[in-house]
């Protein structure tokens, strides 16, 4: 289990003040709106949060479950989902790896582990997407007057870009593009609400949209809480197998 994530003691959850709108920024010089970006997470230890996971796949239809997931940055998260109180599946991520248990009779074909294990090496990307953790070699251009367009060179000749939206500094669009031009991986954060906390102000996606060639998987959020105690949460279960 993931403790932390129910610890809900001194904490601030999201609920009523999620149709607030969320702040807006004058226009900045590309740098400027990145510094901000990490400014603004600077004071967020964790967000925990629970909701429900959508996963469509041609092959299988679409499967809707329970999750509870903490992500503290700049790179860990953990997320467990369930069906009917029945565990499906544990995933960790940390610096140092990827870990993934799904029980056998859930994935008897081994098709769900597949999903997860063609999409672990971005997961470290897409941390740094929610989180706004931009980093100094990466590329950054104003594309409009709404748009930032922040660019990243990955590992096999893969090419990472993202869309900020400029008015409310969030992510909204993120893709991994191969050699050959190829879209491999599309993420999309949507619905951003806001909570005030002792030493700040968080912004976070209820809707966030993993795409691939495979299928599609969504994450909806329906209450957060933030800078809960995370230690225990990333140690992954004896039984996970490490796929990244």
């Amino acid at each position: 289990m993931i403790r932390p994530c129910f610890a809900l003691a001194a904490l601030v959850l999201i609920s009523g003040c999620a149709a607030d709108p969320i702040p807006t920024y004058a226009p900045m010089n590309s740098r400027d709106s990145l510094a901000l970006m990490r400014a603004r997470s600077a004071s967020v230890a964790s967000v925990s949060g629970q909701g429900t996971l959508v996963l469509d796949q041609q092959e299988r239809g679409t499967v809707r479950l329970d999750i509870a997931y903490v992500m503290r940055p700049p790179g860990s998260a953990r997320l467990r989902a369930w069906k009917s109180g029945q565990a499906v599946l544990d995933l960790t991520v940390t610096p140092s790896g990827v870990w993934l248990f799904i029980p056998d009779e859930r994935d008897a074909d081994g098709q769900l582990t597949a999903v997860f294990a063609r999409t672990a090496h971005a997961i470290p990307d897409w941390l740094d997407v929610l989180w706004g953790l931009f980093r100094a070699s990466d590329g950054v251009r104003v594309t409009g007057l709404t748009q930032l367009e922040v660019t990243r060179s990955l590992a096999d000749r893969t090419a990472f870009t993202c869309e900020i939206d400029r008015g409310t500094l969030t992510s909204r669009h993120a893709e991994v593009i191969d050699a050959t031009g190829t879209s491999r991986l599309v993420l999309t954060l949507d619905d951003y609400f806001q909570t005030d906390f002792q030493a700040g102000t968080a912004l976070w996606p209820r809707v966030l949209v993993a795409t691939a060639p495979f299928g599609k998987l969504s994450i909806l959020t329906r209450s957060i809480v933030v800078n809960v105690s995370t230690d225990e949460a990333f140690v992954p279960p004896a039984r996970a197998r490490k796929i990244e």
